[in-house]
Formats: structure tokens, sequence, C-alpha cells
């Protein structure tokens, strides 16, 4: 049997080319997303600033959790400055070190220095030693107006020993004189260095009795392995770990966590969008390429082939086909993941220097995805053609019936109830997981269109039967006819475009309508006439000082950060976890200033330990006011507040709202992100032109008006929906792939019935204008299908989003175009140019060649 599928893959090459395409395309998505989820996973960087230090102690990071990916918390964890004494003191330390940092905004005139990528990092000056970072011009700081410079900053900054630089955090500038060059330790490094006094990098940091790391210098001839496992057990009390080797990049350069835990995140949900559009175009591929085989497989039950045989012999060829696809496409997976790589860093989801891993393990779970998906299609594709009678078969070769099994009719209509029932959701249940399920409906909703195609193109035919008659007297006719004969080979072309049209559209829009949504509550949220705004943060007393201006109403300066909430779902016994966007902000006032939408309970209560939920963060803990809810926070605390208040504009202003006092002991720096300011009445004009001239006299300082707030906040919101564009996109080639490779197989194995016609008379220009009509024809009914696939989720999801206020969601009429032009361009370009090809051969010839 394996001779037998040998000889006849070779036999037919050509009819294996469309099947090998599916497999081969799908191999090398499948490798690229799970390359991707792989780095995100395991990747690293290699220590710069910790070099010279073998052993580094810090806290973790991330929180772990045995089921799923570590999270990062978001923030810096540090560990207490007390701790640098604990380490230096264990046998076989020479020195322990610790460091800090600190953002460096270099400025001229008033105005901050634009860097570009480039950014600078301050350090106390005894870290230099971590490097080490020599000293090759001038001396160390020995007061707190003098700094350091690595050789790379001073001459990126144009300045030289004794020059002076003015630096800006918190809007705050301090003028320092340059009194040293250190040679950096990398010829690439991450970072510039900026090096104060030990006291002052500890002012500066915001938190003057921690670090965030300690380097650990051992004594000669200490033994590192010995010395790591009693570091372990000195520090382990105070939460700390020891980090060695390539780790300890990990500690050094934060946002490699956060990169992480947002590859994570982006191709983990988007890996399983592509697996379940990777099965669909491979089942259709080889369903189609089974169906094409119709005589031939009839002709061999005709000489005593039974069905076991046969479906054995299409099990073969399609394993054989698989693995021979799968393996040659790990290679441009591989290239693909390092094109999406590269993208993700163009638009900062991870850093520039971010190194994807390249394992083993994608690229087997591709190839046996690929396998598997094959093998289940190929048998599945094979079963009526292995039951059917010969002479039946060979008769179903010339007339295609749009009648469907009992089975298929019955699992289509049901998975199409199931997806309405999904989409719909939200009307039922609120929360994400509803809305989740609502866009993920539209899979469901395909393959039931897929299985009811036959059915719903020939209703679809009929329908419009008479309008392609009267568009074109000759090809129109001959397009109704043929259309109308052979719905099945239609259903194969039309269900690709119809998934093409679908999935875009629900992932697309999707997105625009979380913007839309966050993007109104923000707008009806925010009360303040003027928002000021910081480059690297706003010192508080910066919000005091405004509080203190006499045309000032109400003034709530804010801080954003993120969380981790801690729940525990219906029936499990571990905690699920979960990362939330929140802010900080002080209660007294803030109705004055912001609109949250309340539900319940009040924020003149948000003081001390406590908390309000957005109504979906209340629904995700499943609380309600005055219960508790278990945190842990940007620098890793947890806390355990009770809920004061739930509110509905979460997704405007974050879904964990805390005490401003709170957070902001807990902030990297002890800095506010924004103040909202609402004037008194009558007294708008004389304030702005006060905030005007205070921001003036601080740097990096904005004051921005409610409208122009909006726009900014607008911006981030599509600044995070970047992301899943890119994957997005790749998803959305692979499906063109497989809408080009169908429609070329379906309009390449009509050789016989193009030679046919023509010998019956008909002119090559009227076969291809019967060729144009199809392609019309299968364009119509997939917009309309596609569309109205789309809608159902599209609807969940507003509904969802907006808590079943507005069940219209937000869709850009020239994206939703361009999907249709670029689906519509790819069909005709796949129909037309293989007809072209066939009608090359001599009739006569091609009417008694193979199929």
């Amino acid at each position: 049997m394996i001779r037998l599928a040998l000889r006849t893959i070779r036999g037919r090459a050509g009819g294996f080319v469309g099947a090998f395409v599916a497999l081969f395309a799908a191999s090398a998505l499948l490798t690229g997303c799970g390359i991707l989820l792989q780095s995100g996973l395991t990747s690293g960087a290699p220590p710069q600033r910790y070099a010279g230090a073998p052993l580094v102690v810090g806290a973790d990071q991330t929180l772990a959790d045995p089921n799923v990916p570590s999270q990062a918390f978001g923030s810096r964890v540090r560990v207490p400055a007390g701790l640098v004494a604990t380490v230096g003191a264990v046998p076989g330390v020479q020195s322990a070190i610790g460091d800090v940092a600190f953002p460096v905004l270099p400025a001229r005139d008033g105005k901050i220095i634009d860097l570009g990528r480039q950014s600078v990092v301050g350090h106390g000056w005894t870290s230099t030693q971590l490097g080490p970072y020599p000293l090759i011009e001038g001396r160390a700081p020995a007061t707190a107006e003098e700094l350091v410079l690595d050789q790379g900053a001073a001459e990126l900054l144009g300045l030289g020993v004794g020059d002076r630089l003015t630096v800006g955090l918190g809007g705050m500038g301090r003028d320092y004189r340059l009194v040293g060059l250190v040679a950096p330790s990398s010829p690439q490094p991450r970072e510039l260095g900026a090096y104060v006094t030990d006291d002052e990098a500890r002012r500066l940091s915001g938190h003057p009795d921690q670090v965030d790391a300690i380097g650990v210098i051992p004594a000669a001839g200490a033994d590192l392995a010995a010395l790591e496992t009693a570091l372990a057990a000195a520090v382990s009390a105070d939460g700390a770990r020891v980090y060695a080797g390539d780790e300890r990049g990990m500690i050094e350069f934060l946002d490699l966590a956060l990169a992480r835990g947002n590859l994570v995140g982006i191709a983990g949900s988007f890996g399983g969008v592509a697996l379940m559009v990777a099965l669909f175009i491979v089942a259709g591929t080889l369903g189609l390429q089974v169906q094409q085989r119709r005589r031939e497989l009839a002709l061999l039950r005709a000489i005593a082939a039974t069905p076991r045989q046969v479906r054995r012999l299409i099990a073969l060829e399609s394993v054989i086909i698989a693995v021979l696809a799968a393996l040659l496409g790990l290679l441009p997976g591989v290239l693909l993941s390092s094109v999406l790589r590269n993208a993700f860093a163009a638009i900062g989801v991870i850093p520039a220097d971010f190194m994807i891993t390249v394992g083993p393990v994608p690229m087997l779970v591709a190839v046996v995805l690929c396998l598997g998906a094959a093998l289940v299609a190929a048998l599945a594709s094979a079963q009526r053609a292995a039951r059917i009678r010969p002479i039946e078969a060979l008769g179903e070769a010339a007339v295609q019936s749009p009648r469907l099994g009992v089975p298929r009719a019955l699992i289509g209509t049901l998975l199409l109830a199931g997806g309405l029932g999904l989409s719909l959701l939200p009307l039922i249940i609120g929360g994400d997981a509803a809305t989740g399920a609502a866009a993920m409906s539209v899979i469901v909703l395909v393959i039931a269109v897929g299985l009811l195609g036959p059915r719903l193109v020939s209703v679809a035919i009929r329908l419009s039967g008479r309008l392609i008659r009267r568009g074109a007297p000759v090809g129109g006719y001959l397009a109704a006819a043929n259309t109308a004969a052979n719905s099945r080979r239609l259903t194969s072309a039309i269900t690709p475009l119809v998934l093409a049209i679908a999935i875009a559209s629900v992932q697309l829009f999707t997105g625009t309508t979380r913007m839309a949504v966050a993007a109104d509550q923000a707008r009806a949220g925010l009360v303040a006439d003027v928002v000021v705004s910081g480059q690297a943060g706003l010192s508080p007393q910066l919000a005091e000082r405004i509080a203190a201006e006499p045309g000032a109403a109400a003034v709530t300066p804010v801080i954003r950060s993120q969380v981790i909430g801690e729940y525990l779902l219906p029936g499990a016994r571990d905690a699920t976890r979960r990362v939330f966007g929140a802010q900080g902000v002080a209660s007294t006032g803030l109705a004055g200033t912001v609109d949250l939408d309340l539900r319940s309970g009040s924020t003149d209560q948000l003081v001390g330990d406590t908390v309000a939920l957005s109504q979906t963060a209340a629904e995700v803990f499943g609380v309600k006011v005055g219960d508790r809810i278990r945190l842990h926070l940007a620098d890793g605390s947890p806390i355990s507040p009770s809920v004061v208040a739930i509110y509905g504009n979460g997704l405007g202003f974050g879904d964990v709202t805390l005490p401003r006092d709170r957070l902001l002991a807990h902030s990297p720096y002890g800095l506010d992100d924004l103040i909202l300011i609402t004037a008194a009445p009558g007294a708008l004009p004389d304030l702005r032109a006060t905030l005007d001239r205070l921001a003036a006299a601080h740097l990096g300082v904005a004051v921005l008006d409610r409208a122009d707030f909006t726009v900014a906040r607008h911006s981030e919101f599509e600044q995070q929906n970047l992301g899943t564009m890119i994957l997005l996109s790749a998803v959305f080639g692979y499906i063109a792939i497989g809408v080009a490779n169908t429609l070329v197989m379906s309009t390449a194995s009509r050789r016989r019935e193009f030679a046919l016609l023509r010998l019956v008379g008909a002119q090559p220009r009227q076969v291809i204008g019967m060729v144009r009509v199809e392609a019309a024809v299968v364009i119509m009914i997939a917009v309309v299908l596609g569309t109205a696939v789309a809608v159902p989720p599209l609807v969940g999801v507003s509904l969802g989003l907006t808590e079943r206020a507005d069940p219209i969601p937000a869709v850009d009429p020239l994206t939703y175009l361009a999907i249709i032009a670029a689906t519509a361009a790819i069909a005709v370009l796949s129909m037309i140019i293989p007809a072209l090809r066939v009608l090359r051969d001599r009739p006569v010839e091609a009417i008694g060649g193979r199929e």
C-alpha cells in the first residue's frame, strides 16, 4: 500500500501541489508562533552592568504560578538596603555592592534632549565596580552636585569633563558638573550610564531604604557553586534569590521580563487562532483534493478495492505529503518568527535587542499538528468516497448534488446554533469571558458554513441566477448553469473566502470597538478642564503647588500602574491570576475631576486599605462592596484591600483604583503621572495661563486641555492594539495563501470541462467571461456569508464591552472595504490566471487527458 501511495503521488504530482502548499504554509505559521511563544517563556539576555559580578542577589521580578507562565509584576521589585550587609557577611564574599537605578533626562535650554532610542540611566558610583566601568578621564563624584558619564553618553550629548549638565526628574531640574568619564563594559550597551554619589543615587531612586539588586564579588578562590548555595540560604528570609549566568540579565534589564510576558500573551492567544485557521484550511484543501479524484477512486472500487483499502491509500498519501511539507516549512517558520520579532521591536512591544529562542519543541509540535490535521482531514474526506458504490461514484463525477448527508447537516446546524449562542452570550452573562467567547464564536460559525455550504450556495445561486444571465448573455448563461450543477466545488472556493472576511473583520473590529469604548469612557469620564503630564513623571510637590492656586477648584494627582489579581474560579482549588490596569487617586475632590460612572459604594471612602473596582473586574473577582480581594502591586507587595466602590468606566480609567498615597509608596520613583485640574467658575483662562508658566519652568511638563488629552489617550489605546495587528497580518497572510491555493486547485481541475466547451463552439474569451462571472458570484456569496458570519460575534463583543448598552460595533468602512477588496483581488487572480493557463492547451488533447 505504501508503494501504491508513492506511485500515485509521483504519477499525479500536480494534484497534490495544493495539499502540499497548504501544509507547508501551516507548518511555517505554527512554527513561527511557537518560536515566539517559546521565546516569551525562555529568552533572556546576557548581563552588561553586572558582567563583573558572577552572582547577583535580587527579588523575583515575576509572580510564579505552577499552572501558567510567570507574570511580570510590572515594576522593579526591590530588596531592603540592609540586605547588603547580610550578603557581605557570607563567607566567600569579598564585597557586596548595592545598586539603584533612576532615569536621567538630560536637558538643554530648559527642554529635554531627544536621544531617540537611547536612554541614560543613573546609578551610584560604587556600582561601577560591577561592570566594571573603569575611569578613563577625570575623577569620581565627591559631592551631590557632581556627575560622571560613560563615554558613549558624553559623546552623544557633546560634553567633556568640566561641562555642566541639567538633569530632569519628576519635572524638576538639577544642575550637575561633569567631573569624569568611564568606559562602557560593552561595545553596544543597552543603556548609557550616569553616576553620582551613592547618597545622591539613593535619594533620586525615590526609595532610599531599598536597593534594586546586590552585586557579589567573590573572594579569590571561592567556590561559586557553594557560595551561591550559601547566599540563597542567607537571603531567602528576605524574599530574595540569587541570579547567576545569563539570569543576571533578567534582574538587570527589567524590560525583558515585561517583554516576555507581552510575547507570551500575544503569541499564546493568536497561536490558538492560527491553529484553528490552519486546521480549517488544511481540511478544506485535502477535502477538495479528494473530491477531485472521485472518478479515480470510483475506478479503484470498480476493480475490487475495498472501502478500507481506499481509506488507507488516502491516509498514506496524506501522511507522506504532510511529513514532507511540514519539514520543509520549518525553515520559513524560523524566518517568519524573526520577521515578527523585528515588527514587535519596531513598535516597542519587545526591546530592540530581544533575542528569539529557536529550539526543537516548536518545530516538533508544528510537524505533529500538521500530520494530525492532514490525517484527520484525509480520513474524513475519504469516508464518502469509500462508502458509495462504484457506479454511483462514476455518475456523481458528472453532476454534483447539493444534498447533504444527515450527520453533516445535523452537525452543521448544531454548530450554527452553538456559534450564534456563543456570540450572544454577553446578553446573558457579563464579564470578559463572555466577550471573549463572543469573539471566538466566529470560528464555530465559519465551520458551520463550511458544513452547510453546498445547500447555502445552492440557494444563493438560485436567487442570483436570473441576475447572472442578464449581466452577460453568453458567459452569464454558462456561469449560471455551471454553478448550479457544481455547488460543492463552488463551496470549496467560497468557504476560505468566508473565513478570510469573517476572521479579519472580527479580529480587526473587536480591537477598534474596544478602543472606541475606552476612548468614549475616557472622554465622558474626564470632568477636569486641564491635564498636566510629565515626560518622566511629576513631583508630588507640583500637585500641592497647583492645588494652592486660587483658581483651582479641584486637583487630582494620578498614578498609573498595573496589579496582579488573584481569584478562584467556580470549582477550582488553585487561584487564577490576571493583570489589571490600575490607577492611584486621592479621594478628596475626585468627583470634581473624574466621573467613574459609580454603580455602588462611594469613592469618598477610598483611603487606607481600600480599593474601587470596575464592573468588569468585580465580576471577574466575584465580589461586591464590602468584600476583600487579593492583589499584588507593581513592586510585588501583596495587599488585601476592601472594596468600597464599583464603577463602570473601567476601560477608560483602569479596572482597579487604589488610594494615591498607597500606590505612590510602591511606585518606581515616587512620582505622579498626571494631574487633573478643574477650574473654579470663570477662572479657567487665568488658571491656564498660570499652568503654562509653571510648565515652562519645569522640565518635560506639558499642559493639555480636555480634547488634547482624549486624543492622546486614544493614541495610547491604538499603540496597545498594534501587537495584535502584526500577528493578525501573519494569520491573514496564511488565509490568503489558503484561499489562492484552493481557488487555483478548483479552477485548474476544470481542464476537460473547458476543452469540452471549446469543442462545442465556445470561444476562449467566452470561457474566460464565464470564469469572470463565476468569480463575481463567488465573491458576492463570500461577501454576504462572510459579513453575516462576522456580524453576530461583533454584536456580542460590543454588547459585552458596553455592558449590553450598545450592540453596534465600531466598524471602519474603509478598513472593511479594504478587506473585501483584498479578498476579491485574490479570488479574481486565483481563478482567471489558472483558467488562462488551461486554455493554452489544445481542446482535443485536453479532453483526452487525465483528471
